[in-house]
């Protein structure tokens, strides 16, 4: 199934206050670099309750991404 940008747009605007919520509250986690674990914590919490599936991907960066 094909969504359309337009589409995805109506139901961005039609979450928009929960979007902006979750924004806030992940700005407001003091996690630094690329070891977030609260960051992934909460969203896959928001994934599961949108029944969403997600996977973790596992493993350091690679050292490319972290210079």
């Amino acid at each position: 199934m094909t969504i359309s940008a337009e589409e995805i747009r109506r139901r961005a605007e039609e979450i928009r206050e929960q979007i902006r919520a979750d924004r806030r509250y992940l700005h407001q986690i003091p996690e630094i670099g690329t070891d977030l674990p609260q960051t992934s914590a909460y969203i896959k919490k928001k994934l599961d309750e949108l029944g969403i599936p997600w996977r973790d991907c596992g493993g350091s960066l690679p050292e490319k991404m972290t210079e």
